[in-house]
Order: C-alpha cells, then sequence, then structure tokens
C-alpha cells in the first residue's frame, strides 16, 4: 500500500518578505514599489499582500501598472536644467 503526502498549499497572500524574496529584491524596494504603484499589491487592513500569480505575471513582463502615479521629486523643485 502506497501513501501520498499532499503538501499544504502556498499561502493565498504572500507577505512582503515572501513577495522580496521570490522578486530577490530588499523588502524596501517591495514596499516603495507597492506604494508608487508598479507591483500589484492588495492592502489587507494597515499591511500590504500580494498574489503570487499577480507577481509571476509581473516577473514575466505580464503585469502592467493600471494607471501611473506620479511621485513628487526630493527637494520639492524641478530638475536643474529643467
Amino acid at each position: 500500500m502506497s501513501t501520498t503526502v499532499l503538501t499544504p498549499p502556498s499561502p493565498a497572500l504572500l507577505t512582503v518578505d515572501d513577495a522580496a524574496g521570490y522578486l530577490r529584491k530588499s523588502s524596501s524596494w517591495v514596499y516603495k514599489a507597492a506604494r508608487a504603484g508598479l507591483l500589484p499589491a492588495l492592502r489587507v487592513g494597515w499591511e500590504i499582500r500580494f498574489e503570487l500569480e499577480a507577481l509571476q505575471a509581473y516577473a514575466r513582463g505580464e503585469w502592467k501598472p493600471k494607471r501611473a502615479r506620479v511621485l513628487p521629486l526630493r527637494g520639492g523643485g524641478a530638475p536643474e536644467g529643467a
């Protein structure tokens, strides 16, 4: 009689550290990219979570931001020469 070992499914939502490990980026990069709308992220209360399938699509270049967010420049002014 053979026994089958079942592995539990991966979590439906990944943490920032999980996403950083998957993308091989730092946690701070993941936070900034999610906040800027450059990564597919979900808010769960005060926390940010990521769907594995969405991160896989991002890694393949298939996910595009729904809208661009313009972030202010540091110092609040225009770049020199502009």
